[in-house]
C-alpha cells in the first residue's frame, strides 16, 4: 500500500503540473493574439508609409510645377518688354 504522505505529495505536484500546463496554454494564446495584433499594426504602418511616399511625390511634383509655372510667367512678362523699355 502506497504511503499516504507520498500520495498526497504526488497529487499536489500533479495539480501544480496541470496548473502550469494551463498557464502555458493561456500564455501561448496571449502570445498568438499579440503577434496577430503586431502583424496588423505593421501592415497598417506599411500602408501609411506608402501613402506618405505618394504624398511626398505629389508635393514634389506640385512644387516643380509651381516653380515651372512661375518661371514661365516671369519669362512671359519679360517678353512683353523691349530693350528700350528698360532705358
Amino acid at each position: 500500500m502506497p504511503d499516504p504522505m507520498i500520495m498526497a505529495q504526488l497529487e499536489k505536484e500533479q495539480a501544480e503540473v496541470e496548473r502550469l500546463h494551463q498557464q502555458i496554454a493561456e500564455l501561448q494564446k496571449e502570445n498568438t493574439e499579440k503577434s496577430s495584433h503586431i502583424s496588423q499594426q505593421n501592415e497598417e504602418l506599411s500602408k501609411l508609409r506608402d501613402k506618405i511616399s505618394q504624398l511626398e511625390a505629389a508635393l514634389k511634383a506640385g512644387t516643380v510645377a509651381a516653380v515651372a509655372s512661375t518661371a514661365d510667367s516671369e519669362v512671359s512678362l519679360l517678353s512683353d518688354y523691349t530693350p528700350s523699355t528698360f532705358l
